[in-house]
């Protein structure tokens, strides 16, 4: 007797249902130490891959702009620890990519960037303060750089 594979496995029509069990729902909410090393990859998005603007020994703060690239579709990196850049170099990517990477030991001060500071309010009309403000911060969502 031959065996095949069901045309119809599972029912998926509605969704999985899941059992709603919340563990954690009574438990303190705690505050997580931040990690002794973290590895920033080049490639984060579908957009152009960003070079590095650190060097190996260089100290940075929470916020400091670790890569960049001038492509039009790319953001840049900014680090999310303070220490001190380990080293520059090549990991492989959860899809098997092989991409340039910062990796940074961190100092456990989680020091931020003295020259990262909130914009100045203005009252003109125009949004391109914004969106500048927007492209150094970060910020990738498409609606953020659409010209109105």
């Amino acid at each position: 007797m031959e065996q095949s594979f069901p045309k119809r496995p599972f029912r998926t029509h509605g969704g999985a249902h899941v059992p709603h069990h919340k563990n954690t729902a009574h438990t303190e909410t705690r505050v997580m130490p931040p990690p002794d090393e973290i590895t920033l990859p080049m490639t984060q998005h579908i957009g152009a891959p960003c070079v590095p603007c650190v060097k190996k020994g260089d100290h940075v703060y929470v916020g400091t702009k670790v890569a960049d690239s001038d492509a039009y579709v790319s953001v840049p990196i900014h680090s999310s620890v303070s220490g001190t850049v380990k080293e520059i170099k090549k990991v492989i990517m959860p899809g098997g990519q092989a991409v340039d990477a910062v990796i940074i030991t961190s100092d456990g001060l989680m020091e931020h960037d003295p020259a990262v500071c909130p914009r100045r309010r203005s009252k003109r009309s125009s949004s391109w303060p914004m969106r500048r403000a927007l492209r150094v911060s970060s910020v990738s969502a498409a609606q953020a750089f659409r010209r109105t």
